[in-house]
């Protein structure tokens, strides 16, 4: 409609912004290589076979956070970039704290309902012939959590425009991984892939959030994040102790994890004031919108 007649090209912006989108890229090959770089080593050596075990157990343990982190970085990001643009180092380093303690806190029920269910998922998804790749998500975890809470610290790194460091980090983690498979591999098996899986994801999410603590600070609530470790534990223990077997995958995936999100949710609102608060804030919100809504409707 004549709004980009005519493109412009900038010599300066596009140098500037190669300089910082390129290492991007790299970090996301090296992300790639992370994730499927072990495949190719459990090939060599235990088969194909046992490969496709490692992705059932990998690919479905990083369904969930994913789902739920993903919307999350995509909110956050176009935030963090304004607040340092707006109003500086203090308020975007505020912001991160709280976003950093909220996200460990949900990686916590997220977690605890997934190892409840994961065995009966595995079977609905995958059929019962890998049922054994159950036995590999609680070595596999941690690291697929921690590595969707990578984004919170990463995005320091981006605000200073240090992308050639993200690319460093990211690649220095999937050459460990490979390093960790090539050794554990043969010792114990799959076990030792997930392991190295989750070992080299913990030690990205401290190399970049030692690097971004140079550029904006990270103070976790640590009441919260405590309280939500300690709820999850209840919830998967009252949902193991209390719930039957159950033959159908799908009944036990419902019933199991919509038991232990009901425990964990009226646990955690019991024990925290400030959510409780927000909660009932947010509820007397919408119950003044929604009648205006309608009689405007």
């Amino acid at each position: 409609g004549g709004t980009l007649s005519r493109l412009d090209w900038s010599s300066p912006l596009v140098t500037h912004a190669t300089r910082y989108g390129l290492p991007l890229a790299v970090a996301n090959a090296g992300s790639v290589m992370l994730q499927y770089g072990d495949r190719v080593l459990i090939e060599r050596f235990l088969g194909l076979e046992a490969v496709a075990t490692y992705a059932v157990s990998y690919d479905l343990a990083a369904s969930l956070p994913m789902a739920v982190f993903n919307p999350v970085q995509l909110a956050v990001l176009p935030i963090v970039f304004r607040l340092w643009a707006d109003e500086g180092e203090q308020a975007t380093s505020a912001f991160l704290s709280r976003v950093l303690t909220h996200t460990v806190a949900l990686a916590f029920p997220i977690g605890a309902i997934y190892l409840l269910v994961n065995g009966d998922l595995i079977v609905l998804f995958a059929s019962s012939k890998y049922a054994d790749a159950a036995s590999l998500t609680p070595f596999l975890l941690l690291g697929v959590l921690v590595d969707q809470l990578t984004f919170v610290t990463s995005s320091g790194i981006r605000l200073a425009q240090r992308t050639a460091v993200a690319a460093v980090i990211t690649l220095a983690g999937a050459l460990l991984n490979v390093v960790l498979n090539l050794v554990l591999l043969p010792l114990v098996g799959l076990r030792g892939a997930a392991i190295a899986t989750t070992v080299a994801y913990v030690v990205i999410f401290a190399a970049t959030s030692a690097y971004a603590t140079r550029i904006v600070s990270f103070h976790i609530g640590w009441a919260l994040v405590l309280k939500s470790l300690l709820v999850s534990v209840v919830a998967y223990l009252a949902a193991a102790l209390l719930l039957p077997h159950f033959s159908s995958p799908m009944i036990a995936v419902l019933l199991r994890g919509g038991f232990a999100a009901g425990v964990f949710s009226l646990a955690i609102l019991t024990v925290d004031d400030a959510l409780r608060g927000a909660l009932v804030a947010n509820l007397r919100r919408l119950w003044r919108v929604l009648p205006a809504r309608s009689e405007a409707a």
